[in-house]
């Protein structure tokens, strides 16, 4: 459903308890060690709904953090790694909340930085979750050197793995991805303190032009 609705639509659903009605749903589960067309669907659900355009509000990035999603994220990551569709729904979620300022802070975890860059490495079928994974630590070296004082892994080799991750991905190669807005990877183009940043939105810009001039 969330595939199919907008704006205030969003955020109506998210105030109808959906976000903690399918957090819950993925909590029975994982319990359960069960990682079904439930589990993939729930979290596609969670990245859909919480995707922000121009002028939309975050307040469902917002409801997705306050209910301990990002723990969620954490235990079903460990539990199904391997899951590709999982991941690269997760990582499509994490990606929407990557790009709000106020809220990617929270993202500022060791752990959940070392997952973001095991993930680069993920080339085998398809880019899409390398690809996600850049995007999201994109933004978060985006904040500066100061914003990674309270991790120990070194912002400066994270901006290097993303440039490796983008030097090894085909220009040419067709992505299913529909971009609501353009504003989260522009911002990044002027960023001369994250190279990185800048690498991969150009990256993503040539390939989309590349792929789908229309666009």
């Amino acid at each position: 459903m969330a595939c199919h609705v907008e704006g205030d639509q969003k955020v109506q659903v998210g105030s109808f308890g959906a976000i903690e009605m399918i957090l819950d749903q993925i909590r029975r589960k994982l319990t359960t060690n069960v990682c079904d067309d439930v589990m993939e669907v729930g979290w596609s659900f969670l990245w859909n709904i919480t995707g922000v355009s121009i002028n939309e509000t975050p307040v469902n990035c917002e409801r997705f953090l306050r209910a301990d999603g990002l723990h969620l994220f954490h235990m079903c990551f460990d539990a199904f790694r391997n899951e590709r569709e999982l991941v690269r729904n997760m990582m499509g979620l994490i990606g929407n909340i990557a790009e709000v300022d106020g809220l990617r802070s929270q993202l500022m975890n060791d752990d959940y930085v070392k997952i973001f860059s095991a993930l680069l490495d993920l080339v085998e079928d398809s880019i899409e979750i390398s690809y996600n994974s850049a995007g999201v630590l994109a933004h978060m070296v985006s904040d500066g050197e100061e914003a990674w004082s309270c991790l120990t892994v070194r912002r400066e080799q994270v901006m290097a793995s993303i440039v490796k991750a983008t030097e090894s991905w085909r220009l040419e190669t067709k992505r299913f991805i529909n971009y609501r807005s353009f504003r989260p990877i522009l911002r990044l183009l002027p960023l001369w303190h994250a190279y990185a940043s800048q690498h991969w939105a150009v990256w993503a810009l040539a390939n989309l032009t590349t792929t789908d001039g229309a666009k």
